[in-house]
């Protein structure tokens, strides 16, 4: 995902924040820093945003396009420009005969159809398109218990990082080897999240992998 549009939290509130905390750290000045962080990381992780929200897009013309960001909702218009970026011909909604929507979950756009379908293209292939698009989670998803509890954890690893205090390592980074007197363990490898590679950062990241679509470049 390429651009954050929201500047103030849209889904953490004080009250959701102390129901899955147990009312921890709700004193602090940083929460609606951190509560925003932990949106917009959220957000990264799963490729698309925790509301609805309308994006415009411009891509080098494939046959196939993947969008920036996963659920799709709806395709508002797609605009075909030729190489001096004029405007040529416009399609309108998600399925007409020159786009059509062929993946909502994933965020593909099929625009095989252009070559032969649009009679203003000469023959020729648009050089890029414009596509203004609707992009979030499914109506209610964003409440789910999982993702409340992602947003909450996500939400407390950055007010200890930003007060200085509360993680296991600074920056939230995995300590795979610990000692301390007779004691010592390492730990078994963990992988990089866009909340840091701790354990905790770990489970957050599991609590949305039923929503997180693994998406690629090439179709």
């Amino acid at each position: 995902m390429q651009f954050y549009p929201y500047s103030s939290p849209i889904i953490l509130t004080d009250t959701i924040f102390t129901a899955y905390t147990d009312g921890l750290l709700t004193g602090s000045s940083l929460k609606q820093t951190a509560y925003w962080l932990a949106e917009e990381a959220v957000s990264r992780d799963l490729n698309t945003f925790l509301l609805p929200t309308t994006v415009t897009g411009t891509y080098q013309y494939a046959p196939y396009i993947m969008l920036d960001h996963a659920y799709i909702n709806q395709i508002f218009v797609v605009r075909f420009m030729d190489d001096l970026n004029q405007v040529y011909w416009t399609a309108s909604g998600s399925y007409n005969h020159y786009t059509r929507l062929y993946s909502d979950t994933y965020g593909v756009v099929d625009l095989d159809y252009v070559r032969t379908t649009c009679s203003s293209c000469g023959g020729a292939y648009p050089y890029q398109v414009q596509i203004a698009y609707q992009a979030g989670l499914p109506s209610g998803t964003s409440y789910r218990p999982n993702v409340l509890l992602a947003l909450t954890q996500a939400a407390t690893l950055f007010i200890n990082e930003l007060q200085g205090y509360g993680n296991e390592g600074v920056g939230n980074v995995g300590i795979i080897r610990f000692s301390n007197q007779e004691y010592s363990e390492t730990r078994m490898g963990m992988i990089n999240t866009v909340y840091g590679n701790s354990p905790k950062s770990q489970f957050i990241h599991k609590q949305l992998s039923g929503l997180r679509k693994r998406r690629h470049v090439g179709i």
